[in-house]
Order: structure tokens, then C-alpha cells, then sequence
């Protein structure tokens, strides 16, 4: 084989490898664009009030089938967004616990209730820093309000040891509660935080609208303490009879 035949080939198999690479960009370009898109609306109307194709519109798609194309359902499209989250969400409390465990304050209830909620308010509490989380908690809430999707089952498909460490350490420091009590007061807690938070950036915006000041990290810290307090509760009388074989 000649030189030139050589040369010829390795050039069209270059050529090939870089037609698929801007391919694969642009796919994921556009995946990126409808997974923002679609998170953004869901949490401004809700999940039942915005479709398919006006996801698509808005994340200037001229191809209808774009989103079908990508995601083959709604539950496809709002698992992707959860799972794209969640995970940089848990490594955020991953990095807040090891931060906890260097300052011994492992065994502390409140500090452990951060850990639950500080690293889903970073896009509430720091905006500039993270633009990208600014829809998360308003979206997270309101797939808790839909009935067609259950965040627990969600979350297991996503990674979640950060709260599975906090879930375990709160039962060291929270042993007057019975596992099945703690349980049902951690998964209420988390639901609340998440209704909680995304009311407060609803707040915080309406009070930029009208000039007001608004000091969501004090608003922030508050519901740590709310939260706290309502997971280290003692177990009522009528509670325990409910225990009782």
C-alpha cells in the first residue's frame, strides 16, 4: 500500500473520530439544554402544567421529537433531572460530613440536620456561586406534590450515602426514638425542608421584586432548628401505645 493511500486513510478515520465527537456534543448539548429547560418550568408551574412539546420550545428546539428522542416519557425525563442532581447534592453532604467529623461534631443533632438540608439550599443561599442548583428545591418540591412520583423510590436509584450517614447517625444521637418512629419523622423532616426551602425562594424573590430585604440564611438556619427540634421530640404516651404488639 502506497504512502499516499496511507496517509489518505489515517486522514478520513481523523475526520470520521471528529464528525462523531461534534455528534456527540451536540447531543449532549441539546440533553443538557432540555434537562435545564424542563427543571426550570417544572418548578416555576408545576409537573402537571407544562408539556412536552413546550419544554422542547423553550429550550429552542426546532425538532418536535426532540425530547422524545432523548427521554422516552415524563417519568424518563424527571428521573434524569433527579439523578443528574442528586448526585453532585450528595457529594456536597458527603464533603459537609467529613467537614463535621473534623470538628467533632458528629454527635451533634443540629449540625446533623444541616448536613440534611444545607447541601440542598447551596442554589437558595449562594446563587452566584451556584446558578446552576437555582431551580433544584422548587423542583424537588413540587415532584413531592405530584402524586405520579414518589422521591424516596427516586432517590434510591440516585447516589444518597450522604443520607443514609446522617439517617444513621441521627439514630445514635436520637436512641429515645423508636427505628420506626425515626424513620417516619426523618422521611417527614426531608419533605418539609424541601416544601420549606423552595417557600423561602419564593419569599426571597418577591421580596427582591419590592426592594425588601429578606436574610434567607437566617430564614435557612431557622428551619434547621425547626427541623431539629422536631426530630429530637419526645415520644408522646399516645405514640408509644400505637407501638405496643
Amino acid at each position: 500500500m502506497s504512502s499516499e493511500i496511507i496517509y489518505a486513510s489515517k486522514f478520513m478515520g481523523l475526520k470520521t473520530l471528529a464528525l462523531e465527537n461534534s455528534s456527540s456534543d451536540r447531543r449532549n448539548a441539546t440533553k443538557d439544554a432540555l434537562l435545564s429547560t424542563a427543571e426550570r418550568l417544572y418548578a416555576e408551574r408545576g409537573l402537571d402544567a407544562v408539556s412536552m412539546r413546550e419544554i422542547t420550545r423553550e429550550a429552542g428546539q426546532r425538532n418536535s421529537t426532540a425530547l422524545q428522542y432523548h427521554f422516552s416519557s415524563k417519568q424518563a425525563l424527571v428521573f434524569a433531572i433527579i439523578n443528574r442532581r442528586m448526585n453532585d447534592g450528595d457529594s456536597r453532604r458527603l464533603e459537609f460530613l467529613h467537614d463535621l467529623e473534623l470538628r467533632g461534631k458528629l454527635d451533634d443533632v443540629r449540625s446533623l440536620v444541616g448536613a440534611m438540608v444545607e447541601p440542598v439550599a447551596v442554589g437558595i443561599k449562594l446563587p452566584k456561586r451556584w446558578p446552576a442548583e437555582h431551580w433544584w428545591v422548587r423542583f424537588l418540591s413540587e415532584v413531592q406534590r405530584c402524586p405520579e412520583f414518589d422521591l424516596v423510590e427516586l432517590a434510591k436509584t440516585a447516589s444518597d450515602l450522604g443520607l443514609r450517614r446522617v439517617y444513621m447517625l441521627l439514630g445514635k444521637q436520637l436512641r429515645h426514638v423508636p427505628d420506626v418512629v425515626l424513620r417516619q419523622r426523618f422521611l417527614i423532616a426531608m419533605s418539609q425542608a424541601l416544601h420549606g426551602l423552595a417557600e423561602l425562594d419564593r419569599l426571597r424573590e418577591r421580596r427582591r421584586r419590592s426592594r425588601q430585604r429578606f436574610d434567607v440564611e437566617r430564614a435557612i438556619e431557622n428551619l434547621i432548628d425547626m427541623t431539629a427540634g422536631a426530630l429530637s421530640a419526645p415520644v408522646s404516651i399516645e405514640v408509644t401505645r400505637r407501638l405496643e404488639p
